[in-house]
């Protein structure tokens, strides 16, 4: 059995946690480690299971819940079941396919597209992205004009200060 994909659904909405079979979750000494003060310490372990990955209970204090269910013993799980270990929540998703530098989706969400040279491009034009994030007024020529002019004005009265003293 290879690894399955659980997307968090709170505390961290959107996060992606890999797991494999055997392994295990807690507040500490786990191998996934939650920052949850309802999860105890070794608080579940996944296994394998006939119809893919199962999960027990590690005799928490507050218990492992599917689908809002309290489990007791190996519950095989299926797509698009809850687990709850304390206040976090995921859900199963499907086996992911193999890509290394695949980007979870809550970072997908907040990292930014590249922008784009002069004006913003209309629907028909290909945009030209920028080897930069973001808009640099560098590139603009009056922009440019008007901050030298200030630099040469700051000079000539600084200068001129020290001049007249």
């Amino acid at each position: 059995m290879t690894e399955v994909v659980f997307t968090e659904q709170q505390p961290v909405e959107g996060a992606e946690r890999r797991v494999r079979p055997g392994a295990t979750v807690g507040r500490a000494g786990a191998d996934i480690v939650l920052s949850d003060p309802e999860v105890s310490r070794r608080h579940a372990i996944f296994h394998q299971s006939e119809s893919g990955i199962g999960i027990a209970d590690l005799d928490s204090r507050n218990g492992t819940f599917v689908n809002e269910q309290r489990i007791k013993g190996v519950t095989s799980l299926a797509a698009g079941d809850l687990v709850r270990f304390g206040n976090t929540v995921w859900r199963l998703g499907e086996t992911p396919p193999h890509d290394p530098d695949r980007m979870p989706s809550a970072l997908r969400r907040v990292v930014p597209t590249a922008a784009f040279y002069g004006e913003l491009p209309s629907f028909e034009a290909t945009p030209i992205p920028s080897p930069v994030l973001g808009f640099s007024a560098a590139r603009v020529l009056s922009a440019t004009i008007f901050c030298y002019l200030v630099i040469l004005l700051t000079a000539a009265a600084v200068t001129l200060f020290f001049v007249t003293r």
